[in-house]
């Protein structure tokens, strides 16, 4: 049997659709992967996948799935690119979360209805449970080259930090003002940390280069901010590390996947949706107004990281980091 994902969004969703990757090689599942460039980058080192296709390269792509004669589509997007896609591929199942508007449920002929498991990727995984694969113990999934971790290597050590030194992945951007904690308070925590002897390595999208650059203007500290890093480079960074700390973006989601803990700091996202749960390595900390999860693109006030001081993230990322920094 031969199966396609499609998922060619943001990079954290398509970190999080990987755990389908493991579910459906260990039912022995021939894989293929559609997604962009971006997404190409991150999931080409995965030896289980079979082929990796870009909506990047157009009608290309669309006459490459429809000769490969998939058995299986899985759409995660159900927009009319992804429909587009799912329709080319001519798969005997077309796999999709049923919609309001019957006219996005025509397209496919396996829609379960979307129940809320809690974690994003338990929903995810249900989409392949409709078409029969077991998905027990399937788990998200990164793999690095040498190449990238080498060239991390290298940077790091030019830079001055050593293989035992205690290091740090902080991401402090993020696309939404509501998802985005105070830039001065993360370089108070970043400041306390340096005091605690742990290297901080900021890390940051191109277009976030700037943002980044004002931050580290408020601090007295020399810290790292690596730029301009490829998404390869990047992986290999956050594996690097003994701690990742940030918003909830997708380099979190990265660290989970790579099995480096994580402290993530919430605000509009719901916990419950997009942090692994019962999993000592990685926590989170959130301001728990009552307004929290509102899942809100802007918001008047901000007040759930406004007012979430860095005392209270101290409080319960000291301890975690003692544990981390013990072993």
């Amino acid at each position: 049997m031969k199966a396609l994902l499609i998922q060619f969004k943001r990079l954290g969703d398509i970190v999080l659709t990987t755990p389908l990757i493991d579910a459906l090689i260990k039912n022995n599942i021939k894989t293929s992967f559609l997604t962009n460039k971006m997404g190409k980058e991150i999931l080409q080192n995965d030896p289980a996948i079979y082929k990796i296709y870009t909506i990047e390269d157009g009608f290309k792509t669309l006459l490459e799935i429809r000769r490969e004669k998939f058995d299986v589509a899985v759409d995660f997007i159900h927009n009319f690119k992804s429909i587009i896609y799912t329709i080319f591929s001519k798969a005997k199942k077309r796999v999709a979360f049923h919609r309001k508007h019957w006219w996005k449920n025509i397209f496919y002929n396996v829609t379960p209805y979307f129940i809320d498991r809690g974690y994003t990727v338990f929903d995810r995984l249900e989409l392949i449970k409709a078409i029969g694969v077991d998905a027990k113990g399937a788990k998200p999934r990164l793999f690095i080259s040498e190449k990238s971790k080498n060239k991390i290597d290298d940077k790091l050590e030019k830079l001055g930090i050593k293989k035992d030194d205690f290091l740090v992945t902080m991401d402090i951007t993020h696309r939404r003002e509501t998802a985005r904690w105070c830039k001065q308070k993360f370089i108070q925590i970043a400041d306390w940390l340096n005091d605690s002897g742990a290297r901080v390595v900021f890390i940051s999208a191109p277009d976030e280069i700037e943002y980044v650059e004002e931050a580290l203007s408020l601090s007295s500290k020399k810290h790292t901010f690596l730029k301009n890093t490829t998404i390869s480079e990047l992986t290999a960074l956050i594996k690097r590390a003994n701690l990742h700390i940030g918003n909830d973006s997708a380099p979190k989601h990265i660290a989970v996947a790579l099995n480096t803990p994580s402290f993530t700091i919430f605000g509009k996202s719901d916990p419950s949706g997009w942090h692994p749960p019962d999993n000592p390595r990685h926590i989170y900390t959130t301001k728990g107004l009552s307004c929290q999860p509102c899942n809100k693109k802007s918001c008047k006030t901000l007040e759930c990281l406004k007012t979430l001081s860095v005392e209270e993230v101290k409080e319960k990322l000291k301890p975690f980091m003692e544990k981390i920094w013990a072993h």
